[in-house]
């Protein structure tokens, strides 16, 4: 049985698993605030934070302030344009260093709240 994005439920589960098992992190963010909806184990690796810790932090706070413009600014054209950019900046992890990531973005649209842009 496939759900309404055409996906299956083994197929979701594997997917999902995939992302639960990657050594990168994956994440996903609301559109205004950008702040953490779901993010992958691989970010306490990364970053020290658990998975628990930075739901419902927003980004923008832990971006190094020289890299935070930047990204605000880049943002709207991925949120709206359905974009795809690959960006580098520092991202402070739990122990207040910053460290340098790099992240390639792509959005995607929930088709039933597609009106509401």
């Amino acid at each position: 049985m496939q759900g309404s994005d055409g996906v299956s439920a083994e197929q979701g589960r594997l997917l999902a698993e995939m992302a639960e098992q990657s050594t990168d992190m994956i994440s996903r963010h609301t559109p205004d605030d950008w702040r953490f909806i779901y993010v992958s184990p691989a970010i306490t690796h990364l970053l020290g934070y658990t998975v628990e810790e930075i739901i419902g932090v927003s980004a923008y706070a832990l971006y190094h302030p020289e890299d935070a413009e930047d990204f605000q600014r880049r943002a709207p054209s991925v949120i709206y344009d359905r974009g795809l950019y690959t960006h580098t900046y520092r991202f402070r992890c739990k122990d207040g260093r910053y460290t340098w990531l790099e992240s390639t973005s792509r959005s995607i649209r929930d088709p039933q709240t597609e009106a509401l842009k």
